[in-house]
């Protein structure tokens, strides 16, 4: 039995909750919207054996208790992004468990689980599952040994075809080989778009970094470049510069530092933003500031 919190229009909800529940046969457990409380009361009830969220339900699970809890007897697995360590950590002092990082792409589902849990390097995602082959290769596409830092490629068979919406190809970083991010090559490597390099010890995946400025909200992708164009386009904006914050009660958000060519309101600026973006890459915060 598996409970899935998490909707499943996050890529991560349909196709590390949905399609591997439907391929592994599991009893799946859906919310029609994410509670705390009712995560917190399914928990407790212990007929669970995984649970995959994100760090912010998981944040959202902590604040609902107010003391220690018996840890529970599912596997809690957690999406890989932003927030994840201040998730593990409330996680660890109310229920004395960990959770389990899932490294997952939108184009090729999950990729590794770091079953040790939350450990204080940042990089490590743990091993690749089976089925996902790994290489590492410079900027010439030239394959690099185990321990060397370069650009990560994916050969697996649940990786896709293709990307809706299609990305511009000045967002997706065409390489050198002719193979923009997200896409394959002609061996049916798919390009991640990921840097780091493979650990030779004990064969654990090690992300630490991008190729391009996409960057993960909640299970959803969000292009930084997208969105300063979209705050650039504003007729009172010289320069902008977007960055993901995370907020413990909030989650991550999208905060914009602009460069005014005139004085203008916040209020018009996020509702120029908002008539153009969709609502999760709306910028939460607007940081006035004279130069970036």
């Amino acid at each position: 039995i598996i409970l899935l919190p998490t909707p499943f229009h996050y890529s991560s909800g349909f196709d590390a909750g949905l399609l591997l529940g439907l391929e592994r046969r599991l009893t799946m457990v859906l919310e029609d919207e994410f509670s705390a409380k009712g995560l917190l009361r399914l928990l407790k009830e212990d007929t669970a054996d995984f649970v995959l969220g994100t760090p912010a339900q998981f944040s959202s699970l902590c604040q609902a208790v107010s003391g220690a809890q018996p840890p529970p007897k599912a596997v809690c697995l957690c999406v890989q992004s932003p927030g994840l360590k201040a998730a593990a950590a409330a996680f660890s002092e109310k229920f004395r468990s960990i959770l389990v990082p899932v490294f997952h792409s939108a184009e090729t589902g999950p990729v590794a689980i770091n079953h040790s849990g939350v450990l204080d390097d940042d990089t490590l995602v743990g091993r690749p599952l089976q089925g996902i082959a790994v290489r590492v290769t410079s900027a010439d596409g030239t394959a690099l040994p185990a321990g060397f830092t370069g650009e990560i490629w994916l050969q697996t068979a649940s990786a896709s075809a293709a990307a809706v919406p299609q990305l511009p190809p000045a967002i997706r970083n065409v390489g050198p080989l002719g193979v923009t991010i997200g896409r394959k090559d002609g061996q049916g490597w798919f390009r991640t778009g990921d840097v780091g390099f493979m650990n030779v010890a004990n064969g654990n995946l090690h992300v630490s970094g991008r190729q391009d400025d996409l960057v993960w909200v909640e299970g959803r992708r969000l292009a930084l470049g997208e969105v300063e164009g979209c705050l650039e386009a504003f007729a009172f904006v010289k320069h902008a510069q977007v960055r993901i914050v995370y907020d413990e009660h909030k989650g991550p958000m999208v905060v914009a530092r602009v460069v005014p060519i005139s004085a203008f309101r916040t209020e018009d600026i996020i509702e120029h933003c908002a008539r153009y973006l969709a609502p999760y890459k709306v910028p939460r915060q607007i940081e006035i500031c004279r130069e970036l």
